[in-house]
């Protein structure tokens, strides 16, 4: 039997080949899905672009695992780190990844997936459905965003500074937003506090989006509340797929 968790995806594995890289890829295998194991540095960076979910091992070298797991968060991956109970893992990675612990089956992966899926606010049936607010005080980066999602099916509002995505906010319910960090009268985080403050519970996940890829850039964005973060430029798959995982939760 195979674990229920959707075969259209595709798995990066970040692990030492014997025994678990191995055992870990053809259990996917088995289950349609694919999966490509990478067993040093250069070779997961290849694949993490296409990646949907990576998958690493505490394993491998401590320096190589933190930067492969930082590179996945600023693409906006979804993330499972790999331990035994009572190993660290470094600070910064903390909220950005899902934790999982040895000795493991492939079957722990599901109920991670069924977890999220039972405390996720429900999602619009069709794309058509889905309203999403788009804000950038680059009138290219703006209309581009807006574009990539509006030929995927998504109906889309679109402003120039966090001021207005409050007024947005306030005066339209959106399923989604997409916050620039760095805007003129209003920055994003700002913006993000103000956005999650009125609406509480029923406030929209918010997706930061900014050139910067340091952790402490990250860190503060999800501090200021945001339930991800996606850096420039923004490839046009990357951008759809943390829309479509973000309208999930």
């Amino acid at each position: 039997a195979c674990p229920n968790i959707e075969n259209t995806q595709e798995i990066l594995i970040f692990a030492e080949a014997q025994p678990f890289g191995y055992w870990l890829k053809d259990s996917f295998a088995q289950c349609k899905t694919q999966a490509y194991l990478a067993c040093n540095l250069e070779d997961a960076e290849c694949f993490i672009t296409s990646a949907d979910i990576v998958i690493i091992d505490s394993k491998i070298s401590p320096k190589d695992t933190e930067l492969l797991a930082n590179k996945a968060i600023t693409l906006g991956k979804q993330i499972y780190w790999v331990s035994w109970v009572g190993e660290e893992i470094s600070s910064k990675l903390n909220g950005f990844v899902n934790r999982l612990y040895k000795p493991l089956t492939v079957f722990d992966f599901e109920s991670l997936f069924e977890k999220k899926k039972s405390v996720a606010k429900k999602a619009p049936s069709t794309k058509a459905d889905s309203k999403i607010l788009v804000t950038d005080d680059n009138p290219i980066n703006l209309k581009s965003i807006t574009s990539q999602l509006e030929r995927a099916g998504y109906k889309v509002d679109a402003v120039q500074n966090g001021k207005l995505a409050v007024e947005s906010c306030r005066k339209q319910n959106y399923d989604l937003v997409l916050m620039d960090i760095q805007m003129p009268e209003m920055d994003g985080k700002e913006a993000t506090r103000i956005i999650n403050s009125e609406q509480g519970a029923h406030a929209p996940p918010i997706v930061g989006i900014s050139a910067h890829v340091l952790t402490s850039h990250i860190d503060e964005a999800m501090a200021a509340g945001m339930s991800d973060y996606l850096c420039k430029p923004i490839a046009e798959k990357v951008l759809l797929s943390a829309v479509s995982k973000n309208l999930r939760q």
